[in-house]
């Protein structure tokens, strides 16, 4: 997205790794860290396969044609996660939600939209 969670971080002093996909959006988070300052990573390719305290996919992963794939590697890799899977619409008006996901088989929710892996400590 444009950056504003990974700022908010930032500037709280977390290590924070920034990944989206090319285009207008990211350009314009990036500027956004620049002109803030903020101390960020930037990938090309989001490193699933690493160690994460804490990944947010907010309004991520009812785009995915395959969501599974990135919950199972989340599931081996991240202690907690973001993401809001009741709020998502699936009607005409929303046609790139284009898959819904479960993630509570892996994960448990805590507090509103914070949710903790049920397999890592």
């Amino acid at each position: 997205g444009i950056g504003q969670f990974s700022m908010m971080c930032a500037k709280n002093n977390f290590d924070i790794t920034y990944f989206d996909l090319d285009g207008v959006i990211k350009k314009y988070a990036l500027w956004r860290f620049n002109k803030h300052n903020c101390n960020v990573k930037i990938v090309s390719d989001f490193p699933l396969n690493e160690k994460w305290d804490l990944v947010n996919v907010m309004d991520v992963l009812e785009h995915l044609e395959n969501p599974d794939e990135v919950i199972s590697l989340l599931n081996q890799n991240a202690k907690y996660i973001f993401c809001n899977p009741d709020q998502i619409p699936y009607n005409l008006i929303y046609p790139q939600h284009i898959s819904k996901f479960d993630i509570t088989k892996s994960f448990e929710l805590v507090d509103g939209f914070l949710w903790k892996n049920k397999n890592l400590d």
